[in-house]
């Protein structure tokens, strides 16, 4: 796949004291690209490349033609609003990175499905719908097929968060803790988990709404980011809808706390579930579905967070290299734990303040 990306202008959109917010129009293939932040937007925000995410989801842009904007509402949140045409069958390979990603379409076609890996293999596809809200959270790079048939009309919001973001709004557990149980879930595998629901009319009329803001002729920001905020929280509201997981048992409840000072108590080893659960008495199935539960990280995830965070404080504190701190959280390969850090703090470990010895 060979695609050529011409740039055509960077048009300036505000001028907050001497901080000047901007927009990129261009033109990727045949579709017309916008990016921007809102008008009164915060200070120096962007929202990530559309080109990058494209190309990454493997589409062959000279099948499509239409148009797309992608919006930075706060740090770590962009809205992208699409109004696009297949005007050829496409078939693609590709994957998308890891976080929440929020799609609600209002007119579509063709299907998707993983398939990366055994955890995902033979998974149902999953066809796209009008009027169906697709939900993906991810702490890994998915890998997926697409099959979209010729004259597919494709008209949708999509929202993509970060986990930061995803933690100052106090959603992250809500995400986080979805399993197969969940009335939503379609597919799920190691690391990622995707819903869908039917969206009320009354989200539909938001959605509609919201697109009208970003791709029609004018421009009104206060309420495009209030129908984005919204589909946050239509999203959120029915991702609560389900039933109370069952009560556990006061020592289950203690147990699982242990499990965690276990974890804490020596970041650096490897623990396996087979490991904690002997140490502190619960059955494997217990220790897994119970922690996510409780502490809305799977104890996998629960222990890359706290080694980065472990190494954030060592690095802040400047008396080790970064190999030193890799080593010390219990990453032997230093190059993959830089990837971690980067991808969880958005700088890399080598930008934090060192000692120069």
């Amino acid at each position: 796949m060979r695609i050529i990306l011409k740039i055509n202008k960077i048009v300036p959109i505000a001028q907050a004291g001497d901080i000047k917010l901007d927009e990129q129009q261009y033109d990727f293939g045949r579709v017309s690209v916008l990016e921007r932040s809102l008008g009164y937007g915060e200070p120096h925000a962007r929202p990530a490349p559309v080109t990058r995410h494209l190309a990454e989801r493997g589409i062959d842009m000279a099948c499509l033609e239409g148009r797309c904007q992608r919006i930075n509402i706060r740090d770590g949140f962009d809205v992208t609003l699409y109004d696009m045409t297949f005007n050829a069958a496409h078939t693609s390979y590709g994957h998308s990175e890891p976080g929440l990603t929020i799609t609600a379409l209002l007119d579509a076609g063709g299907n998707g499905s993983m398939v990366e890996s055994e955890a995902t293999a033979g998974s149902p596809e999953i066809p796209y719908k009008p009027g169906i809200l697709y939900v993906c959270y991810s702490t890994r790079p998915i890998h997926g097929s697409y099959v979209i048939p010729a004259g597919c009309h494709f008209v949708f919001a999509e929202l993509r968060l970060g986990y930061k973001f995803l933690d100052r709004i106090g959603f992250a557990p809500l995400f986080a803790s979805a399993n197969a149980s969940h009335p939503l879930h379609r597919m799920s595998g190691d690391g990622v988990w995707i819903g869908t629901a039917e969206m009320p009319n009354a989200m539909q009329r938001r959605i509609s709404n919201l697109i009208d803001c970003g791709l029609g002729a004018g421009r009104n920001d206060l309420t495009l980011e209030t129908r984005a905020l919204e589909m946050l929280t239509a999203t959120a509201q029915l991702m609560d809808a389900s039933p109370p997981p069952p009560r556990r048992r006061a020592g289950d409840e203690r147990r699982l706390d242990e499990a965690r000072d276990i974890v804490l108590s020596d970041i650096s080893r490897h623990w396996t579930i087979a490991q904690l659960a002997r140490k502190t008495g619960l059955n494997e199935k217990k220790l897994k579905t119970g922690f996510k539960a409780r502490f809305g990280y799977s104890v996998r995830q629960f222990i890359q967070r706290a080694r980065l965070t472990a190494a954030r404080d060592m690095l802040i504190e400047g008396k080790s290299s970064v190999t030193e701190v890799a080593f010390a959280v219990g990453y032997s390969n230093p190059s993959y734990f830089a990837e971690l850090y980067r991808r969880e703090y958005g700088v890399n470990p080598s930008e934090m303040p060192l000692s120069l010895s």
